[in-house]
């Protein structure tokens, strides 16, 4: 089976998680056999729930598919598929298939897309698929206890619906509260801003029944110890890595090398696993799975000898795993952070999130410790300052001071307006400032984040969502066609 567009036969690990909350969330599929408009909504994992479960025309409800989402990680656990579990890094945009019936396990990098987002909302994903995404912004809809929004997706598949009569329109009801959930293949889900609680094409659907908040164990994302790797012959052949570099196989070896738009071998095939070229550099790994750097004329730019490596295309630099710690360098190998943590994100604001046990703590792009590690969970930062979760309460903290800076919530986010995050107590939001002062009453039953100066929000369960300016003020927001 093709399980993904480049297979990682690699030895290296799903990177270690810091402890935080996690959502369960538990979903109900239903499925009419024989309709193309409806495979194309769902990803690979239910099309084969589809083809194997409905064996009738009629719509057949199957139970037993569940999703585990936070910040860093998510996992898709389809026991109705013989324990089929797909665990995604969204640091590293890597996957990871667990097979419980063979007790083995596949990782593969995440196909590389151009995914370009125009004014219109139009995206183009190179791997499969272009889409248009609407947000509907008058959309309300309460889905497992979350409120929901609606976000519409119209596909156009080239040869997969040439002969549709009408193009594939997807509608996914997503909460804004909880983490997105990486569904393999199919990449318009990762640009819409929450996790999908509905997908729903004609007369199939993937519908959420309940959703749990629970204190995260290393076990949701990790590799059981008891998996081996999965080997499998498959033909890589004629891959495109960039516009005149092609993957080709070795029969015998299966190893992978790269060929230019001449045939001509640019890399010989000694690689388990080649990335499409970005800036003429591609992420590579050997036989033994160990992790270099590819230049675009076929030399190692860096040698495979690294447990993982990361790319932090944002600040040109490169996360690193040795003996299990992770460090950062550039691509000419300066060590800018030594292997000393075991974990690390990307950077964002200059600063990173870094683990030593079970503890997070700051880091910047100098190694210095801006935080430390003695925060049981940092949700989000900015430049300034970090949110964090100790227990079931969210704090604010000061990063100049290090200091808590407001009181316990049952929720905080930053609100995108300057000074301002959401907040929650006592089952009612509001908006308060970086001081802890009220700025927004907690009135609310839901409050979003700010977003083109303007956040929605519901003071009562069955009313319409109205929308806010930073002052508490109702106004109006044109909807979306």
């Amino acid at each position: 089976m093709r399980i993904a567009f480049f297979l990682l036969s690699c030895l290296g690990m799903l990177a270690q998680a810091h402890a935080q909350q996690v959502f369960k969330i538990n979903y109900t599929l239903s499925a009419q056999k024989g309709n193309d408009n409806d495979s194309a909504a769902l990803p690979p994992l239910y099309n084969r729930i589809v083809d194997e479960a409905s064996t009738t025309a009629q719509i057949e409800e199957i139970s037993g598919i569940t999703a585990y989402t936070d910040k860093f990680f998510s996992k898709i656990d389809a026991d109705t598929i013989a324990g089929y579990a797909l665990v995604f890094d969204k640091a590293s945009k890597k996957s990871t298939l667990l097979i419980a019936a063979l007790q083995q396990y596949v990782s593969f990098a995440e196909e590389t897309e151009t995914t370009d987002q125009a004014v219109d909302g139009q995206y183009v994903d190179s791997r499969r698929q272009n889409y248009q995404l609407t947000f509907v912004a008058d959309s309300s809809k309460t889905i497992a206890g979350y409120p929901c929004k609606l976000a519409l997706v119209d596909l156009d598949i080239g040869e997969y619906n040439a002969n549709l009569m009408d193009p594939p329109q997807i509608k996914v009801w997503y909460a804004e509260d909880i983490p997105v959930v990486n569904w393999g293949d199919y990449s318009y889900l990762q640009n819409i801003p929450g996790a999908a609680l509905s997908i729903a094409i004609n007369r199939s659907y993937i519908q959420a029944t309940q959703v749990q908040q629970l204190e995260k164990k290393a076990a949701f994302f990790e590799i059981p110890g008891d998996y081996s790797l999965l080997q499998e012959d498959e033909d890589w052949n004629d891959i495109p890595l960039a516009e005149d570099r092609f993957t080709f196989q070795d029969p015998q070896t299966q190893l992978i090398g790269i060929l230019d738009e001449n045939q001509q071998v640019i890399a010989e095939a000694k690689y388990s696993s080649i990335s499409e070229f970005v800036a003429d550099l591609a992420l590579v790994t050997d036989a033994l799975g160990r992790y270099g750097i590819l230049q675009k004329d076929g030399k190692e730019r860096i040698a495979c000898a690294y447990e993982n490596l990361i790319i932090d295309e944002e600040n040109n630099l490169l996360l690193f795993t040795e003996n299990g710690q992770m460090g950062v360098m550039d691509i000419n190998k300066q060590i800018h952070i030594p292997a000393r943590f075991a974990y690390l994100s990307t950077f964002s604001s200059g600063l990173a999130v870094y683990a030593e046990g079970d503890r997070n703590g700051l880091i910047n792009l100098k190694g210095e410790i801006v935080l430390p590690a003695n925060l049981e969970s940092i949700i989000e930062y900015n430049d300034q300052h970090a949110i964090a979760l100790e227990g079931e309460q969210y704090f604010l903290l000061d990063i100049a001071t290090k200091q808590k800076s407001v009181k316990g919530y049952d929720y905080l986010s930053f609100a995108n307006e300057a000074g301002l995050l959401v907040a929650s107590e006592n089952n009612k939001y509001g908006y308060i400032n970086i001081s802890g002062e009220t700025i927004i009453p907690f009135k609310y039953i839901y409050a979003t984040p700010f977003y083109d100066g303007a956040a929605a929000v519901n003071e009562k369960e069955d009313d319409e969502p109205r929308y806010i300016n930073s002052k508490g003020n109702y106004v109006q927001v044109d909807a979306t066609e």
